[in-house]
């Protein structure tokens, strides 16, 4: 069902929740939250939003039973700044924390100078995980961190546990040995993002019976470079055919990784009995990037809109958005409501 409202991200919050009631009532009631932040996914890479290559059956029962949004954007076209408005609630403005981070030099031909930002989530701000903490939530972050190394990581923003988080914006491989905290063991035959996935079934496991939990998810998938598994790759190489440049075969095969992760997570959320009490979000934090090498090689399309990741443009800043609420969220609404990252933690 389409759902047209004019609101205010403070009413918009409201009446996706009821206000914030939830987090007063019991801590027994209280919800977990899992929240899973995409790297570079284009707005339309989901095949519930229109996609028609890309095979995403979690992503799309995650849509059916919850809201999707149309009108969902990042408060940045690159990674930093908008996992910082995740995070804190606050435009990357307010934060001083305007680019990736540490950035770009300064480009000789360049007419304007690169501004100076913050190398690091400022400690001085208060995270989601800060403020879950003294409703008894236990957290954690598993993925990408992107916001600063030592003495910025998320166990210094309130997160109990850190695992494959530091400064760094990507890894060389999605294959192992991975140089990250908690996958030193890692092996060649490991792709990070089943070993993510592993490390968040562990934290459900073992929080599900200890009061609310919340779950960051920030996916190294589907960022550069491009790997995935060689069946995945096989199976959309004969579903695109021969001879076509494009769609990309190993991209489809990333976004069907975190498909697969995904629907493994709902799993285990349904094993431990704790599915009916948790909300599920899915975003992104850019829009895809178009092109890799130079421009040599289509990544994705981001197509009616213009651009795409690096860009202010609508292609470098609509995402998908999904949220699945039990008992709150009507299944199958659309929502044309304009919502931003910052919207997930909104702070006045």
């Amino acid at each position: 069902r389409q759902i047209h409202m004019k609101t205010t991200r403070r009413s918009f919050l409201a009446g996706l929740g009821g206000g914030l009631a939830a987090w007063t009532a019991s801590p027994a009631r209280r919800p977990n939250i899992v929240l899973l932040l995409l790297d570079d996914l284009g707005w339309r890479d989901f095949a519930c939003y229109g996609h028609k290559v890309h095979e995403t059956p979690h992503v799309d029962r995650l849509a059916a039973e919850g809201v999707k949004f149309t009108n969902a954007y990042a408060s940045c076209p690159v990674c930093s700044p908008t996992r910082a408005s995740i995070m804190t609630g606050k435009y990357p403005a307010r934060l001083q924390l305007t680019d990736w981070i540490p950035g770009r030099k300064q480009w000789p031909t360049a007419k304007l100078l690169v501004p100076k930002f913050e190398q690091q989530l400022p400690l001085a701000e208060t995270t989601i995980a800060e403020a879950l903490k003294p409703l008894g939530y236990r957290t954690a972050s598993i993925g990408k961190w992107h916001l600063g190394g030592k003495g910025s990581l998320p166990t210094d923003h309130g997160f109990d546990v850190n695992v494959a988080g530091d400064h760094r914006g990507g890894i060389r491989s999605f294959f192992g040995p991975f140089d990250l905290p908690g996958l030193e063991r890692s092996t060649k035959d490991d792709y990070i993002t089943e070993k993510l996935t592993e490390a968040a079934e562990k934290f459900i496991e073992e929080s599900a019976s200890k009061g609310p939990f919340f779950l960051y998810l920030p996916e190294y998938t589907v960022h550069l470079p491009l790997n995935a598994r060689e069946a995945a790759i096989e199976k959309y190489r004969k579903k695109i055919g021969p001879n076509v440049d494009f769609p990309d075969p190993v991209y489809a095969a990333m976004v069907e990784s975190f498909d697969e992760a995904l629907g493994r997570i709902r799993k285990k959320l349904a094993q431990m009995k704790v599915a009916d009490n948790t909300i599920i979000i899915v975003t992104s934090d850019n829009g895809g990037l178009r092109y890799e090498g130079g421009g040599k090689r289509l990544v994705t399309d981001n197509s009616p809109l213009r651009a795409g990741k690096g860009h202010l443009y609508e292609g470098g800043i609509r995402e998908p958005l999904i949220i699945y609420w039990p008992g709150v969220t009507k299944a199958g609404s659309v929502s044309d409501v304009p919502c931003s990252s910052i919207c997930l933690l909104y702070t006045s």
